[in-house]
């Protein structure tokens, strides 16, 4: 964990003087989103918190508010303990989306407004080996819906820091939908 924060911390300080560097970035119509990632979730079966994670994303501007988005995310928890078999229990999940962005065009703090669609990828590891592991999950690629709402807070001409909070509704087959709710911090660079 410690080496993942490292690395993160380092990307981002490179890619934040490589910002800095470039003013024509200030004015670009795209924009990077990358940081931290805290994915909860809610539902049928109790809540489970990931506390490791990571979002990416890239949005171009079609217009001076609108935005196509797409965003990659993944998130951790591995704090489960199988007490049946005696084993460590690692949950991870994915997600690939795209959708709209509306983004408020003023100086100072700036907001926007998302909705995205795409795939949320659950996965369950047993630590009792692949067979097992798969016959338990399967493959389990869901439809999901993301409504959220970020601010930015600019440093510097084409950098700003993002803090962002989504809701996740993932399509379980059955009655079995899930919710989650997402929290970002990290940096934007472009506008």
């Amino acid at each position: 964990m410690k080496q993942f924060v490292r690395q993160l911390a380092l990307g981002s300080a490179t890619l934040a003087l490589v910002a800095l560097a470039t003013p024509a970035f200030a004015e670009s119509p795209v924009n990077f989103d990358f940081g931290y990632q805290y994915l909860m979730h809610t539902g049928a079966g109790g809540n489970t918190n990931y506390p490791a994670g990571f979002n990416i994303d890239v949005a171009v501007a079609v217009s001076d508010a609108i935005r196509v988005v797409g965003e990659g995310s993944w998130s951790r928890d591995s704090s489960f303990r199988d007490v049946l078999n005696n084993n460590d229990v690692t949950l991870t999940a994915t997600s690939y989306g795209g959708g709209l962005r509306w983004a408020s065009h003023t100086e100072g703090i700036a907001s926007h407004l998302q909705l995205i669609a795409g795939i949320h990828h659950d996965s369950y590891s047993t630590g009792l080996g692949n067979a097992i592991d798969n016959t338990i999950n399967g493959g389990n690629n869901k439809f999901m819906l993301q409504p959220g709402f970020g601010i930015v807070i600019p440093i510097a001409p084409a950098v700003g820091i993002l803090g962002q909070a989504d809701y996740r509704r993932v399509f379980y087959d059955g009655n079995a939908e899930k919710n989650f709710y997402r929290f970002i911090a990290g940096i934007r660079i472009g506008r």
